[in-house]
């Protein structure tokens, strides 16, 4: 699981390499326009909603003499509340409406790299494509749900609680990178055998989802860059995995 995790870091550098390459730029911009334009929606709708929430608790347990830095930590906090909702379902709407694009990606990755053959991107291959990609994001947030609100109820345990904050963060991480690898798995598997392929290959999701979330606390420049980035490494990982 470790050398997993690794690799796929270093294949996350590597993916730089390819980037700026005159075959992959319209993947680039694609992918990066749509997923800019999601993210300034997010953090427009965190400190727009979050104000308005804010305001409704201020509203309902603040007093007159309230001190005013209690007021601010309750709109800061409102913020960060609606920054993990924002974590949480960001990464999924992105890897599902950027999955036309990433799945071509990763299949012309594939074929520069092995000579496999490379089949016609028809409209309802990206269809099914995105139909695969809500599928796959619906069972994976299910799952992530549960097991984050477990990891939550053990952080009131002493001691353990330290570590779950750093549980939470690679669960996070596995979700996000099984969605990046999926654009490779999903020319060879279905959903079913792509768990199971992930699920022996953990280490591996857990160090694409982990660049990939980081890449997003970067304004505007990360949110442009990580699907390219993350599909690109996740494809040069999962192709070392299957040859």
């Amino acid at each position: 699981m470790i050398s997993g995790f690794v690799k796929s870091l270093f294949n996350s550098i590597k993916a730089l390499e390819y980037i700026f390459k005159p075959w992959v730029l319209k993947y680039l911009l694609l992918s990066g326009l749509v997923s800019t334009i999601v993210y300034m929606i997010f953090i427009w709708s965190i400190f727009r909603f979050g104000d308005d929430l804010g305001q409704m608790l201020i509203a309902k347990f603040v007093t007159e003499n309230t001190w005013s830095w209690l007021v601010t930590t309750i709109e800061w906090l409102t913020r960060i509340v609606l920054t993990v909702g924002f974590i949480f379902i960001f990464k999924y709407i992105v890897i599902i409406i950027t999955s036309p694009f990433m799945s071509a990606l990763s299949e012309d990755l594939e074929m520069r790299l092995t000579g496999a053959p490379k089949t016609k991107q028809s409209i309802g291959f990206q269809v099914k494509s995105m139909v695969r990609g809500v599928r796959l994001a619906i069972g994976n947030l299910l799952k992530e749900l549960g097991l984050v609100v477990l990891l939550l109820l053990v952080g009131f345990i002493p001691v353990v609680g330290l570590f779950t904050s750093v549980l939470i963060f690679a669960v996070q991480g596995y979700f996000a990178g099984f969605g990046n690898i999926d654009f490779f798995m999903e020319r060879r598997f279905n959903i079913e055998e792509s768990r199971r392929f992930i699920e022996l290959n953990k280490g591996m999701a857990i160090g694409n989802g982990v660049v990939f979330l980081f890449l997003f606390l970067i304004p505007i420049a990360g949110a442009f860059f990580a699907p390219t980035i993350c599909t690109i490494s996740g494809t040069l990982s999962a192709l070392e995995k299957a040859n």
